[in-house]
């Protein structure tokens, strides 16, 4: 780690968060960081295009930039024309070229975390202001929140959740049931890259699973064709009495809903992180057990993850589910290939996910 001395508090932040949606949403308690140290700091986040809702409502930031969506040389040409020089601060929560050289290009001071060992390190290192070696034993949470000790400043550990103030409403014209009376729970069925989707005949046997308990079952997802298309084929599999509502409800309507949910169950999704940052009852199905890439929680450093059995990883209300598959250490996924499905995620059990419902509906008092 090398730390930095603002001689001067910074009028202005560009926070780069360069990466997936689930990303943003876990670089959030750095930026409640930042803004609980410099309360009166312009704080800009640049992400890419179509990723901004994640961030609705959150009154951290002061604006939101995005990708202008070329890539290559012109990507990083645009980006010196709208921004060179521009902060006095900029901060980059991933280690790629890409974000270090833009917080370089955006920041009179840069951070950022740098590759742990590899050869680009050497340079990152002189470029910038202050940084911190990833470090992939803790969370990435932890990780990106050593920024702040970079700054010297305190740090927020609590998630910040997408809001409108219009989403009850929304829920109300889209639910055929009284939501917030009655027990429900919530399902996402498709992440981003299809090596993290499970099997329809596990989500179909989730689903008549809720029907024989009588329970109301939501399924929530995004508006893409790829993921509409997905969900479709899924939904001629399984029961008719499961709520559809993919590509209706906005991230702030799933924390709206999450929040009065008995239980949540997804893969690797910003759902899923939702979910678990809500203290929501979560199950999360991961082909590998990655406890640094895991639902996040504001208690995780108290109650980090431990091993109940070789397919199942607990910290306090999220369960880990995962699969038996032998791939060596060295890679993160079966397949390197997101639009193949992993064998990790073929091969967890549905019996291992509906005991972990049981679990929780005994703990909570559900027939």
């Amino acid at each position: 780690m090398q730390k930095i001395n603002l001689i001067r508090t910074p009028k202005s932040i560009l926070v780069i968060s360069y990466g997936g949606i689930g990303d943003i949403f876990l670089s959030t308690p750095l930026i409640s960081s930042l803004r609980q140290a410099f309360p009166k700091a312009l704080i800009h986040v640049y992400m890419q295009k179509g990723r901004e809702s994640i961030l609705e409502g959150n009154d951290d930031i002061t604006a939101i930039f995005t990708t202008t969506g070329r890539h290559g040389f012109r990507s990083y040409f645009d980006f010196f024309i709208r921004f060179v020089g521009r902060y006095d601060l900029a901060v980059s929560i991933r280690c790629s070229d890409r974000q270090v050289l833009f917080a370089r290009i955006a920041g009179r001071k840069a951070i950022s975390l740098i590759p742990q060992q590899r050869q680009n390190r050497f340079w990152k290192k002189q470029i910038l202001s202050g940084w911190v070696s990833e470090d992939r034993e803790q969370h990435v949470v932890f990780n990106i929140l050593e920024l702040a000790d970079v700054l010297g400043i305190a740090r927020n550990v609590k998630c910040r959740m997408p809001s409108d103030l219009k989403s009850e409403d929304r829920l109300k014209s889209l639910l055929p049931f009284s939501w917030k009376q009655e027990a429900y729970g919530v399902i996402h069925l498709s992440p981003r890259n299809r090596y993290k989707e499970w099997t329809v005949e596990g989500w179909c046997a989730i689903a008549q699973f809720f029907q024989e308990k009588k329970l109301k079952l939501i399924l929530l997802g995004g508006p893409s064709n790829e993921e509409r298309s997905y969900i479709k084929s899924v939904m001629q599999s399984i029961p008719s009495e499961v709520i559809n509502i993919a590509g209706r409800a906005s991230f702030p309507d799933a924390v709206t809903l999450l929040r009065s949910s008995v239980l949540y169950i997804g893969p690797d999704t910003a759902v899923t992180h939702l979910s678990a940052a809500l203290e929501v009852p979560t199950i999360a199905l991961f082909g590998r057990a990655l406890t640094d890439y895991a639902p996040y929680h504001q208690k995780l450093l108290d109650e980090p993850y431990c091993e109940v059995s070789s397919t199942l990883l607990s910290s306090k209300h999220v369960h880990v589910v995962t699969g038996n598959c032998s791939c060596t250490n060295e890679h993160l996924v079966c397949t390197h290939k997101p639009s193949e499905m992993s064998l990790c995620m073929k091969s967890i059990s549905v019996e291992a996910v509906i005991g972990v419902i049981n679990k929780i509906f005994n703990m909570r008092g559900f027939p």
